[in-house]
């Protein structure tokens, strides 16, 4: 089992850590962590280079902002790295990515998004797969269970007006 802790302690380039798990740092078998940070090539070279030197006879599949850890021929866990926002309710994506990376949270000696961001986010996501991926019902979920005193001003902040309308309405 990786830890995730020691491989992201030593990350140089911003980053944040969104829709973190109930259960972190532990993970189940072909569970992601989603990164957002400043640059995924640079972030996935310093994570590639860290997991090579804490794992030595670890097999990794790189591509594209996502690192998969390869145990017995199934993915044990993926970095999903990205670095922009493709939120078409996004009034200005490059302003919710500078928000996120310079108001994050250090949690575990690793970097967290904000919980009113990091609902925003999960929102964002729900109506964005809710028709083609069932599953991210988790998102909205989530957050009604946990919602933020911040999370409407965050909406209303970051998204248009309509989308924020709608975003109000699902909650």
């Amino acid at each position: 089992m990786i830890d995730i802790i020691k491989t992201l302690e030593d990350i140089t380039i911003p980053y944040a850590i969104m829709k973190r798990s109930y259960t972190w740092p532990v993970y189940k078998t072909y569970s992601d962590i989603d990164i957002l940070t400043a640059n995924k090539y640079v972030f996935s070279h310093e994570l590639e280079k860290i997991l090579k030197k804490l794992y030595t006879d670890i097999k990794l599949n790189i591509y594209d902002g996502r690192i998969d850890i390869i145990e017995n021929k199934q993915i044990d866990l993926r970095y999903d790295i990205i670095d922009s926002l493709d939120y078409e309710q996004l009034k200005d994506p490059l302003k919710t990515k500078r928000d996120i990376l310079c108001n994050n949270v250090r949690v575990d000696r690793c970097l967290f998004c904000l919980e009113p961001l990091d609902q925003m986010i999960r929102l964002l996501e729900y109506v964005k797969y809710r028709y083609e991926r069932p599953d991210k019902i988790k998102h909205l979920h989530y957050v009604r269970l946990n919602k933020h005193n911040d999370l409407m001003n965050i909406l209303k902040e970051h998204c248009s007006e309509v989308a924020y309308n709608n975003l109000k309405r699902i909650i």
